[in-house]
């Protein structure tokens, strides 16, 4: 019962969303960093050896401001050569698959036990 419980509440947690590398066709050149790092869209990059989650806010000069684990009150700005990685966030099908499933598994499991 406690390891159904504790995969129940792991599958609920998890997230619907991947980061995962810019993704682009053969013989596409891969854009600079301006044009891939949006206003308003969520990333991971890496800068000077750590990871961020951040929400791109906007370009000022050369630098990119952005709100650093999502949170509005922490802004910082990284300057364009001192990030080396970006991860666009995208929607992950399988993953929103796997959350259904396993919500209806534990609902029907929890009804099977209220009922035994």
């Amino acid at each position: 019962m406690k390891f159904s419980f504790l995969i129940l509440i792991c599958i609920l947690l998890s997230s619907c969303y991947v980061y995962r590398p810019l993704e682009v066709a053969e013989g596409e050149e891969i854009p600079t960093l301006k044009e891939q790092l949006q206003k308003d869209k969520f990333y991971t990059i890496s800068s000077q050896g750590e990871e961020y989650k951040i929400k791109a806010v906007q370009w000022q000069g050369d630098s990119l401001v952005a709100h650093v684990n999502l949170k509005e009150d922490q802004e910082m700005k990284f300057h364009k050569n001192d990030i080396s990685t970006v991860n666009h966030r995208v929607f992950s099908r399988g993953r929103s698959d796997a959350l259904t499933v396993g919500a209806y598994a534990g609902v029907l499991g929890l009804i099977f036990f209220l009922t035994q």
